[in-house]
């Protein structure tokens, strides 16, 4: 199981625009997520404005990146080797990255 993680836009449609598309993030790396931005994770970014969610995603960025927490991060590997920490690593940096292109818009995690 995966689930998308994306930029949109309200473009007065009847859907929200996407922006951006940051990934299709395996499940299996949820605890990795959990680790670096709290309990709800990656999904508790849903609906969350771009501009408002940079201080956490910086603090996730350095969280996943300190070589002090590496052993946490791989510890949380899947053994069916269905994502990885370079996985939750790329995804945290792509989404930040966007946020900073894109303050007004929202991430949208399905």
């Amino acid at each position: 199981m995966s689930f998308d993680v994306d930029i949109v836009i309200d473009a007065g449609g009847e859907w929200p625009a996407v922006v951006e598309v940051i990934g299709k993030p395996t499940d299996n790396i949820s605890p990795m997520f959990d680790l670096a931005l709290g309990e709800d994770g990656l999904r508790g970014l849903d609906g969350s404005n771009c501009g408002e969610a940079i201080g956490i995603l910086e603090a996730a960025d350095s969280h996943v990146n300190h070589p002090d927490n590496l052993a946490s991060y791989e510890w949380h590997n899947p053994a069916n080797g269905w994502g990885c920490h370079g996985t939750a690593k790329n995804i945290i940096r792509k989404l930040l990255a966007a946020c900073r292109d894109h303050p007004e818009a929202f991430i949208r995690v399905t």
